[in-house]
C-alpha cells in the first residue's frame, strides 16, 4: 500500500499544473496512467487508494480531463 501511495504522489509531483504528463497533448504515458488509475477510480469498490487519488487535485483534474476527451458520458472524479 505504501509503495502505491508514493507512486501516486509521484505522479501528482510529475504532473505538476500541466494537462498532460510530457506534452500539451495525451501521449501514450497518458494512456498508461489513465489507464492505471482508472482501476482504482472508477471501479464499484472504494478503497484507501481511491481516496488517496482523489486527495490528489491535478490527478483528479487530469483523470476527469482523459475521460471527458475519449469517453464521454463515463463516470467523472469531480462531480
Amino acid at each position: 500500500m505504501e509503495i502505491g501511495r508514493q507512486m501516486v504522489n509521484d505522479l501528482a509531483i510529475l504532473l505538476d499544473g500541466r494537462d498532460f504528463f510530457l506534452s500539451d497533448r495525451p501521449t501514450t504515458i497518458d494512456a498508461c496512467v489513465f489507464g492505471a488509475l482508472a482501476n482504482f477510480c472508477f471501479g464499484p469498490v472504494s478503497s484507501p487508494m481511491n481516496a488517496h487519488i482523489r486527495s490528489k487535485p491535478n490527478l483528479v483534474a487530469f483523470m476527469d480531463r482523459v475521460s471527458n476527451q475519449f469517453f464521454p458520458g463515463s463516470e467523472r472524479l469531480a462531480a
